[in-house]
């Protein structure tokens, strides 16, 4: 099932097999996340991207997103390259079914009666 999100000047299809982000002016897309080639250094999380199943892309503030996975989730900027500054990656205490975020929390949906909370701060 995929869902799509308006972020002001463009769209998000987040689905099981990733995220595209379309401009509404140009209408070109990408897919989300980008990793530059030059850095070899991720490909151990590009794998985890490529072999993980998206959950959902969050708007944290204006150049800032959380891209969430079964396994994971991680800090983006708007181009969609990974954000290492601060935890770049929230590893889940399980495989959730449904990932939800209402600021300060992302929020792993286990079972519809548990939920797991993961604070962190968004400046």
């Amino acid at each position: 099932m995929a869902t799509i999100q308006y972020l002001r000047s463009t769209l998000a299809i987040v689905s099981s097999k990733g995220v595209e982000i379309m401009d509404l002016e140009s209408l070109r897309t990408m897919s989300v996340p980008t990793f530059p080639r030059q850095d070899g250094g991720n490909s151990n999380l590009a794998k985890r991207c490529e072999d993980g199943r998206t959950m959902g892309m969050f708007r944290l503030r204006d150049n800032l997103f959380l891209l969430a996975y079964d396994e994971f989730a991680m800090h983006v900027d708007k181009h969609g390259e990974p954000i290492f500054a601060g935890p770049p990656i929230i590893e889940w205490e399980s495989n959730p079914v449904s990932v939800a975020y209402h600021q300060p929390y992302a929020c792993e949906c286990l079972h519809p009666l548990a939920v797991g909370r993961v604070p962190f701060a968004t400046r």
